[in-house]
């Protein structure tokens, strides 16, 4: 059997054999997602208003224990992923990041990634994918997780219920 390794953020974590059979792309307990159907972003990207920037997916993995993903070619979207507890290993595009609690990545569209449990602490991650003619404004393609800093964590529910907003907006239709 094929097996996968992967390794912790320190020394004192033991190397994690996960076989093919422990792999998961979703289904946590507790998950939340949605994803836009073709016809409705097809609206989305032909809208004057809504063109610009738009959510094409939307998720929340609460202890996502073997959440693996590999995407050689990547998506046609950005994807935002926000860690609020645990950690794990995001590959972009050959370099290895560590993504860990408060922390957050945007993935580019098109680019290579691979997400694989780092640790025996799985974590929880809210995601989204987003398009649009205008999310480069929110891209930095050069850059690794982003820290949120202290007095920004004060807020950390605000960015909670936003993203619960949005995914009760969607979850009711696309009008």
């Amino acid at each position: 059997m094929d097996n996968y390794s992967i390794y912790g953020l320190s020394s004192y974590f033991a190397v994690l054999k996960i076989d093919k059979s422990q792999k998961k792309r979703d289904g946590f307990k507790g998950q939340k997602s949605i994803v836009l159907p073709d016809a409705i972003i097809g609206k989305l990207r032909r809208n004057p208003l809504t063109r610009l920037l738009y959510v094409t997916d939307i998720g929340y993995y609460p202890k996502a224990k073997f959440h693996f993903r590999k995407r050689p070619h990547g998506v046609d979207q950005h994807i935002l992923i926000y860690c609020v507890d645990g950690e794990e290993k995001i590959e972009i595009s050959q370099s290895i990041y560590h993504l860990t609690l408060n922390q957050y990545i945007i993935i580019p569209q098109n680019m290579a990634h691979k997400y694989s449990p780092s640790t025996p602490n799985p974590w929880t991650m809210y995601w989204l994918h987003f398009a649009g003619e205008k999310p480069g404004l929110f891209i930095n393609p050069t850059a690794g997780p982003y820290v949120i800093g202290a007095k920004i964590r004060d807020r950390d529910m605000d960015k909670i219920f936003l993203f619960e907003e949005i995914y009760q907006n969607l979850s009711t239709g696309y009008s």
